[in-house]
């Protein structure tokens, strides 16, 4: 595996694990970590020796979301608004699209706070395993604006219409107990018995072929497909907010 400036990439026998490392902005997603993971996860489509991806965070945090002061300071000196957010929105659904393609198993292995995008990430995985003191929080109301790329159908056909308003509109911080009850994560696991779960969850996999798995795995998210209409309106509406209102200026307040 190559060398890359914002993830760690770990190859162990049938397993690549991706590490979201900028610890110094809390795991916060910039465009370079998106461009990362994408040239990883891409380059592992063609490896039918791989057979599970897992996502974590380096150091006490999962990851913060979104670099909003990144985010900030690309819009503020982007002169064509409207075409940049409408591509950016497309992007990141595309991203989600991407993850959620892969022929591998994905688990997201939750070790610390998962905030907005860094629990989107985790939402594209097929496993949720979460630490019993992470927590997950979806600002993006407080923030001006709303959990786009595709992100809002899917937890929705994740948790259902009433827990998705109550995440969504109150940006509340969810424990994992209550992240458990609701379905937000797959198990949870003490910090320190985190990868034995994980591992636990590998190990059950591989009673299993890899073909009946990857059948399964299409069945199953065929029979819960977002919504393209809701997805596609998701892009037009973060171009109107973002340009009616100052949005950048708040996002600045969320500096990582």
């Amino acid at each position: 595996m190559n060398n890359y400036e914002t993830i760690i990439v770990e190859e162990s026998k049938s397993t690549v694990k991706i590490i979201l490392n900028r610890i110094d902005k809390a795991n916060a997603i910039n465009n370079k970590m998106s461009t990362e993971i994408v040239e990883v996860i891409t380059s592992l489509k063609d490896r039918p020796d791989i057979r599970y991806i897992v996502f974590t965070g380096n150091g006490s945090t999962f990851s913060a979301g979104a670099d909003m002061h990144e985010a900030a300071e690309v819009l503020e000196n982007t002169e064509n608004l409207n075409s940049f957010i409408h591509k950016d929105q497309l992007d990141r659904r595309n991203f989600m699209q991407l993850i959620e393609s892969m022929e591998q198993i994905t688990i997201a292995s939750i070790n610390g706070a998962a905030y907005g995008a860094g629990f989107a990430l985790a939402m594209a995985c097929d496993f949720r395993v979460m630490a019993t003191s992470a927590i997950i929080c979806l600002p993006e109301s407080e923030r001006g604006m709303f959990f786009s790329a595709g992100c809002t159908p899917r937890l929705v056909s994740m948790i259902g219409y009433t827990k998705s308003m109550e995440l969504l509109l109150l940006s509340q911080k969810v424990d994992a107990d209550e992240s458990l009850r609701i379905g937000l994560v797959t198990s949870i696991a003490e910090e320190n018995q985190l990868n034995q779960q994980v591992e636990k969850i590998i190990k059950q996999l591989e009673k299993s072929t890899p073909e009946a798995l990857k059948t399964q795995k299409r069945l199953i998210q065929s029979s819960v497909c977002v919504n393209n209409q809701a997805t596609s309106l998701e892009a037009n509406s973060l171009e109107l907010l973002m340009l009616k209102n100052n949005v950048t200026g708040q996002m600045k307040q969320f500096k990582k």
